[in-house]
This record gives structure tokens, C-alpha cells and sequence, in this order.
């Protein structure tokens, strides 16, 4: 059984009485342990897709489901639970809090936590030092450059250990070093037993992965395995957040 499948999935926009179909019968699978990019220009239907994978938009024909599960009738707060206890999203634009420095940014994540405030605090840092951030953590966003920001977010999305990651355009506003930084961090999280999905209109970014999708005007148009899907490791072995 796949972890995350798309069934048939339709999705329309309307202006007045007039029908705009963005995506078309989309039917996708995916699994632990794939970083699949989905490939295409811009207004091609990748980020509404995203958005009902994400459990963002429930406005569409067709079902997502998860571990077994259909999330097409679900309940608000089953969808809620499943927003924020299975899905880390990273967006292009950062959205980081500017008021906060960065480690508070990551803490924000964790406020819907059981956790003790000592023990989220342990946790975002923990997150921070894995990217490469352990000596700014009390800087603020705007004292970070561009592949730094990203990399909070990134900390950010996985602080609720959730079983996938959706990055729109993680990479679109970053120069080549800082891109190849950002997708190195996506592939380890892969790595880790985790699905990473990467909207992009980037070749580079898709060739990054493991399975990249070509998505164009709300139609599949093709899908190729780049590599195997990394093995998902025992999970005492796993980059754990058990604190």
C-alpha cells in the first residue's frame, strides 16, 4: 500500500458562468522514501495540486488518501490532524515571522505540542543544528541570506516530524550553491524514511529527486524513475526527534 495516493483528482475555478479546469484527472501514488519532483511552467495546476495533497483545499472532485485512509468525506478536524500532524510544507517566499529570530520561528511550529516549553526548545534546536543553522539561531530572518532563510523553513516543516514534506519552489529564489545546499537537506530528509514532493519549473531541481512527474496544463504528461526510491531505514536508525 502507498503511503499518499492521488485518485482522479479534478479541480475548476469559475468566473461567473464560466469553467476553468486546472487540473484534469489526476491519478499519482507515492511512497517513504521518494523525493518526487513535480516538473512544469507556471499556472500548469503543480501548487493547486499541492494544495489538496497538503489538505489545504477541499474544494475538488476525486480523493487523496493517506495511509489507507480517504480523505474526501473526512471531517474539518480530521483534516486538520492530518494537515498538521502529517504534512511539512516549504514555500518559496520563506514566510518566516520577521519579529522573531529564527529559532522562536522554528518554536512556532511546536506550540500546538505537548511538549514542555524547555523540551520545544531542545527540539528547534535540534532542527536548527541539523541544516547547518547552529550558530544563528538568535539572529533574525533579516540577517540571513537567502539559503539561510530557506533552511529555516525547512527546520520549520519538520518540526512536527511529519511523515511528508511539500516544497513549492524551495529553490526558485536561491543562486546555484544555495540550491544545491537546499536540495542536499531535502535529500536526506528522503533519506530518512520520509516523502518529499517538490513543485518546480526547474530541470534541476527535478533531476535532484528521484522520480520526477511532468505536470502541464492540468494533465500528466509523462513520469520517469531517476533512481530508486531510498530505502527506509529501521527507526532506531532514523535522524530521530524522540526528545
Amino acid at each position: 500500500m502507498s503511503l499518499l495516493e492521488v485518485r482522479d483528482v479534478h479541480k475548476s475555478y469559475f468566473l461567473g458562468n464560466q469553467e476553468f479546469k486546472v487540473l484534469k484527472g489526476i491519478n499519482l501514488q507515492f511512497d517513504r522514501g521518494e523525493f518526487v519532483s513535480i516538473l512544469g511552467e507556471s499556472g500548469g495546476g503543480k501548487s493547486t495540486l499541492m494544495n489538496i495533497i497538503g489538505g489545504l483545499d477541499h474544494q475538488y472532485e476525486g480523493d487523496i488518501v493517506y495511509n489507507g485512509q480517504s480523505l474526501r468525506s473526512a471531517k474539518p478536524k480530521v483534516l486538520d490532524a492530518y494537515r498538521r500532524e502529517n504534512i511539512g510544507f516549504i514555500f518559496q517566499s520563506f514566510n518566516l515571522i520577521s519579529h522573531l529570530n529564527i529559532l522562536d520561528n522554528v518554536m512556532v511550529s511546536l506550540e500546538m505540542t505537548k511538549l514542555s516549553h524547555a523540551k520545544r526548545v531542545e527540539r528547534a534546536k535540534a532542527l536548527l543544528e541539523r541544516v547547518g543553522l547552529k550558530e544563528h539561531m538568535r539572529k533574525h530572518p533579516n540577517q540571513l541570506s537567502g539559503g539561510q532563510k530557506q533552511r529555516v523553513a525547512i527546520a520549520r516543516a519538520l518540526a512536527g516530524d511529519p511523515d511528508v514534506i511539500i516544497a513549492d519552489e524551495p529553490t526558485g529564489a536561491l543562486d546555484s550553491q544555495n540550491t544545491k545546499e537546499v536540495l542536499e537537506i531535502l535529500e536526506s530528509i528522503a533519506k530518512d524514511g520520509k516523502l518529499v514532493i517538490a513543485v518546480t519549473h526547474s530541470q534541476e531541481v527535478a533531476d535532484f529527486g528521484t522520480r520526477v512527474v511532468h505536470l502541464d496544463d492540468g494533465v500528466i504528461h509523462g513520469e520517469a524513475d531517476l533512481r530508486a526510491a531510498y530505502p527506509v531505514p529501521d527507526a532506531e536508525k532514523r535522524w530521530s526527534l524522540n526528545i
